[in-house]
């Protein structure tokens, strides 16, 4: 797939569109693309149907793809993917389910300094031969809505 600029700042812009259909309070979005260029998943973080349970963007993206192919494809994502499952998180990490699925590059915006991978998502991608990419073009827009995420937190509602 090609990841110029033009293309990664387009996927992270669908990201970050997506994240604003969250009802949790975290600004985190994801769009999957398949190597051919077509968007097969798209994801928000909120909750496992209707339960207190988190599940990821990424993996509401990957889910979302559901019977289709997603070797081979790139993943683009607001938030580094998790690594550790967090309290009332019964499902995998999404770095976990990344690499089972057989997506072959994530695009991320900012490193993940709290929430599941603490900069810790890279080296565990990479080390299971997953290209990863940061994104800065968003970084200033992400930063300011992660703050907003961060405050909401502040209340407890999702440790």
């Amino acid at each position: 797939m090609d990841l110029s600029d033009e293309v990664m700042e387009h996927f992270m812009n669908l990201a970050v569109k997506e994240s604003y259909d969250r009802p949790t309070g975290f600004y985190v979005g994801a769009v999957l693309v398949s190597d051919s260029g077509k968007i097969i998943g798209r994801g928000h973080r909120g909750f496992l149907g209707q339960t207190n349970m988190l599940m990821h963007a990424e993996r509401m993206a990957i889910e979302d793809a559901y019977n289709k192919n997603t070797k081979g494809s790139t993943l683009f994502t607001t938030l580094e993917p998790c690594v550790q499952a967090k309290q009332n998180q019964v499902l995998s990490p999404c770095c976990s389910l990344i690499a089972r699925c057989g997506i072959s590059t994530v695009v991320y915006g900012l490193k993940d300094s709290k929430w599941g991978a603490a900069g810790e998502g890279v080296k565990e991608l990479e080390r299971r031969g997953i290209s990863v990419i940061q994104y800065f073009g968003w970084n200033d827009f992400l930063e300011s809505i992660m703050h907003i995420s961060r405050d909401y937190d502040n209340y407890g509602l999702y440790d």
